[in-house]
């Protein structure tokens, strides 16, 4: 409920200080990160990621904002310059840099120095406010796609957007394939079990008319379609089936 003392806080305190959905996207090189060709592609790859959709924030290792003593200066400057010339020695100074970091390596960088990770965060949830992770997510993809061929370079899609998609289209895949799986094996199991055309008709009764129900109402009320929504027709042809069989036995 977005009335509930705690959803408030919860919001309050998104408002302020951002939340933990992202949107990661992982590039791998077998010959290292730390080369002109891909320190380039990193640098227009960071800000194009901006321009997805509900994108708040983007950090890579190009706009980590990297903080370093010199004397009684405290010097902070983005990791990698953006007008800095990619030259071997700079490179070499920054890989060097980034091995040794206690926070790059291991969280933006891999240890081996092969993959990065450029993790964008999303716009709050607050209000009831959700992310269209689907839109999120296809155009990241998009994003991915437009490079084409990048030889041994790979570019994986990850966080929060990602996963919550993927669950989305899974459930809806499981439910045009399970469901429809689990009617016929229920129609089976009970046609071999009473040898009854009108047993097997009330069972499919009970259960039709349960999902139906229940989806109607689920969609006349505006629930919103989720990963927890997607399990309803599985349970309801469960607790429908255990229902009509244990009422067939009883009576």
């Amino acid at each position: 409920r977005t009335t509930d003392p705690l959803i408030k806080a919860l919001d309050q305190f998104e408002r302020q200080f951002g939340n933990d959905e992202t949107l990661i996207t992982v590039v791998h090189n077998p010959d290292g990160i730390f080369n002109k060709k891909t320190l380039t592609f990193l640098r227009k790859f960071t800000d194009e990621m901006w321009k997805i959709p509900e994108v708040i924030r983007v950090d890579s290792i190009i706009n980590y904002m990297d903080i370093q003593a010199d004397g009684d200066e405290i010097i902070v400057e983005p990791f990698i310059d953006p007008d800095a010339e990619l030259s071997e020695s700079y490179i070499a100074k920054k890989k060097e840099r980034a091995m040794s970091h206690r926070v790059l390596s291991g969280y933006l960088v891999s240890k081996d120095g092969n993959s990065i990770l450029i993790a964008a965060r999303l716009k709050p949830r607050v209000g009831g406010y959700l992310p269209d992770y689907d839109n999120i997510h296809n155009a990241n993809l998009e994003l991915i796609n437009s490079y084409g061929d990048l030889g041994k370079m790979r570019i994986m899609a990850s966080g929060s957007a990602a996963i919550n998609h993927t669950f989305k289209w899974t459930s809806i895949k499981d439910m045009t394939t399970m469901v429809p799986l689990l009617t016929l094996m229920i129609i089976g199991i009970l046609f071999w079990t009473f040898k009854s055309v009108p047993s097997v008709v009330f069972t499919m009764m009970i259960i039709v008319m349960s999902v139906l129900g229940t989806m109607g109402i689920m969609g006349w009320a505006d629930v919103k379609f989720n990963n927890i929504v997607a399990t309803a027709p599985g349970i309801l042809l469960q607790i429908g089936f255990a229902d009509a069989v244990h009422i067939l036995v009883t009576f």
